[in-house]
């Protein structure tokens, strides 16, 4: 069976969730017995992108796709069912929200959430997402979202495309080695995770240290990730705050390993991989309750409002301060969730919808094997 993977939306180090989804699941896929025969379509910038483990697979750049993200949507509308039928694929896999919107190819298409809508609708890009992920949904014999809150958030806004939705979450994004935890006990920190877009609530979180600080003397709060230059210039004034840019897969993992806690503040999350990650490695957890973190976490953290600083700051407290055996609790209960998701049990997941698009079936609605069930919200630990 040729699969082509389109990464055109691709643009490495700058789509860092997306980018993780796409290496880790070819990563599986690569190592997942089957009859796969990948062709990697990519943009001229990440052509030489991927792991190790993809080096010998086939790849098709596309020109002109590094231009303007309108110019790059209607190439991906046009080039790739031109593209398909040539490589003669069983199944065309869109791995970043949009694809082709004509073609005979069998189209499967993953949505991470409906972000282009419920964060970014008033912008440019959301405006040309809102018309651009109709199309390609309409077109695919199946949509991919990777939580039953991302699958809500479609229906809520596209009810046709349920029927075709199935949820395949994540694995635990790049981090190696559960209970890698050690935390530096020579530099005391907390550990937040930033990007350019504003659902990360870094606002909240940089107001919430404010109140923590002087309870906290000789700790900081580290951010990791590309941000706005003026809230990287705000948040930069707030005293223990250190921010860390972009960060390697190695630097990260160093991060994680040495944190005393991660800390996700998020007003909108389609999957949640940071607070996914941690728990993987043994780092204590506190994040969002709302949309698909608390989820992602369940029991395996503690959880709290969003909207509330104070709320965020008490959560900041608990991870700084927790005894030994209290963090111990913690690390242990957010392995033991972390080790229900496995990257493995999504390129299974994945191979079964491709297997069904390739023979002429649309993928049935709800939850495909990977998928762990849902903890009540109930039984998490508020702050």
């Amino acid at each position: 069976m040729r699969v082509g993977f389109n990464l055109l939306y691709l643009n490495p180090g700058r789509v860092t969730g997306t980018e993780v989804y796409a290496t880790q699941l070819l990563r599986a896929l690569a190592a997942a017995p089957g009859p796969v025969e990948p062709l990697l379509i990519v943009r001229p910038s990440s052509r030489d992108w991927g792991p190790p483990e993809l080096a010998a697979w086939p790849r098709v750049t596309v020109a002109g796709t590094d231009a303007h993200p309108a110019a790059r949507v209607a190439l991906e509308a046009s080039v790739l069912p031109v593209l398909a039928r040539r490589w003669r694929l069983a199944v065309l896999h869109s791995l970043g929200y949009h694809g082709p919107w004509w073609g005979r190819t069998p189209s499967v298409v993953t949505v991470h959430d409906t972000n282009y809508a419920d964060v970014l609708g008033g912008t440019l890009k959301g405006r040309l997402l809102a018309q651009a992920v109709p199309r390609a949904m309409a077109r695919a014999r199946a949509v991919i979202a990777v939580s039953h809150f991302a699958r809500e958030a479609l229906g809520r806004r596209h009810p046709w495309v349920l029927p075709r939705t199935v949820v395949i979450p994540h694995g635990p994004g790049t981090v190696e080695g559960a209970g890698g935890w050690a935390p530096d006990r020579a530099d005391r920190y907390l550990l937040a995770f930033g990007a350019v877009t504003p659902n990360k609530n870094l606002e909240r979180l940089g107001e919430a240290w404010r109140l923590v600080a002087p309870d906290l003397p000789g700790w900081t709060l580290r951010v990791a990730g590309r941000l706005p230059d003026a809230l990287g210039a705000r948040l930069g004034t707030i005293p223990g705050v250190r921010l860390e840019g972009w960060v390697s897969d190695a630097h990260k993992q160093a991060l994680l390993g040495g944190a005393h806690g991660v800390v996700i503040p998020s007003l909108y999350e389609g999957f949640g991989l940071p607070a996914l990650e941690a728990m993987a490695v043994g780092v204590p957890v506190a994040a969002s309750a709302t949309t698909a973190l608390g989820e992602v976490v369940g029991d395996g953290g503690v959880t709290f409002d969003p909207g509330d600083v104070e709320a965020i700051a008490r959560a900041l407290r608990a991870l700084a301060a927790s005894d030994a055996a209290t963090r111990e609790a913690l690390s242990v209960r957010g392995m033991r969730r972390a080790a229900a998701f496995s990257w493995a049990a999504s390129a299974q997941a994945h191979l079964a919808v491709y297997r069904d698009a390739a023979a002429g079936m649309a993928s049935s609605s709800g939850t495909v094997a990977g998928a762990p069930a849902a903890t009540d919200s109930a039984s998490a630990t508020h702050a």
